[in-house]
């Protein structure tokens, strides 16, 4: 009963994984494999050395509040 719980409640987890990878490390991402309206501004994230090395030492949630508001 709790197994099946779980597996409906969680269901859209499996749907959006990519997605979820997706923000979860954008530095390993697959470019290709990104929704189009993201392919262009991951592809500049992933080329800066200055985020990446944010990236590395820093939570989540600090990297992603650090990132510059021009978008």
């Amino acid at each position: 009963m709790l197994e099946a719980e779980f597996g409906v409640r969680f269901q859209i987890l499996h749907v959006n994984a990519k997605e979820i990878r997706l923000f979860q490390n954008p530095f390993l991402a697959d470019i290709d494999e990104a929704q189009p309206s993201y392919q262009f501004e991951l592809a500049e994230l992933q080329n800066c050395d200055v985020l990446k090395d944010a990236f590395k030492p820093n939570s989540l949630i600090d990297f992603y509040a650090a990132l510059p508001n021009d978008t």
